[in-house]
């Protein structure tokens, strides 16, 4: 069974330009999660370029 800790997380921005999933990925890597990764140059180029896309169920 994998930890919460260990679960994959994406952090991601719309704009190449912003700094915010930097700051995101960074702040959850102190906290022990050990499967962080960001993406690149925002949101807008992953749905310009028709990547997949899951949506979660979740409350906000």
């Amino acid at each position: 069974m994998t930890s919460p800790h260990e679960t994959a997380i994406v952090t991601y921005c719309d704009g190449k330009s912003s700094a915010l999933s930097k700051e995101l990925a960074m702040a959850l890597l102190g906290k022990g999660y050990t499967n962080v990764r960001m993406l690149m140059n925002g949101w807008t180029l992953w749905q310009a370029r028709s990547l997949p896309v899951e949506m979660g169920g979740g409350s906000r």
